[in-house]
């Protein structure tokens, strides 16, 4: 064997594995890619959920200080016409069972919400 023929096998055995090796490289960063494009579709879809949910938990806020405002409303008219039957009987019996009443009537409120 000719020392020529070896060198042209040798540039022919290098040009195969380079050949290979990017063959390789390229098979490899098309899925690292694809990988990347399945991770950025699901951390949108997350995005969205974490929005809708962040949505529902601010409107389930609005309507609990909604309720809870016209639970202290309801409350201060009660206490309000406690007083003035309180006022116009003049009568501490009624008083005090009218002005207990209305402190149930707020606790039963706060403990159901």
């Amino acid at each position: 064997m000719s020392f020529v023929n070896f060198h042209e096998q040798e540039k022919i055995s290098k040009e195969i594995v380079t050949e290979a090796i990017e063959n390789c490289m390229k098979k490899q960063a098309d899925n690292l890619l694809n990988s990347l494009e399945v991770i950025s579709g699901r951390l949108s879809q997350l995005e969205l959920y974490c929005y809708k949910l962040e949505r529902s938990i601010g409107e389930l806020r609005s309507d609990v200080m909604d309720y809870h405002g016209e639970a202290n409303l309801n409350y201060r008219c009660l206490e309000k016409h406690v007083k003035e039957v309180c006022l116009v009987s003049n009568c501490n019996i009624t008083l005090r069972f009218l002005i207990e009443l209305s402190h149930m009537m707020h606790y039963r409120e706060v403990l159901s919400s």
